[in-house]
């Protein structure tokens, strides 16, 4: 289960695989830390205009589709490793 505060998204040390599709729109903020995800797909952020901060450490990434973040024009961090 994920957690909302505000414009953040907490989704962590949960088993997804890969970016829910039923995330808000509206946030800032996403957070999916330790969650297993190996793959991101191309329309994973497709409407998230307002993503600033995504972090996304402790996952199995293996796989970004090409043009995965072209709707996130005021994204400012990726933190992954």
């Amino acid at each position: 289960m994920c957690t909302c505060f505000t414009s953040s998204l907490f989704c962590e040390h949960q088993n997804l695989f890969t970016v829910p599709s039923d995330l808000p729109q509206d946030i800032t903020d996403l957070i999916l830390t330790a969650t297993d995800i190996m793959s991101i797909e191309r329309k994973a952020f497709q409407n998230m205009n307002r993503l600033q901060y995504l972090y996304l450490s402790g996952n199995k990434i293996s796989t970004i589709r090409s043009k995965t973040f072209i709707n996130t024009t005021v994204l400012e961090l990726l933190y992954e490793l």
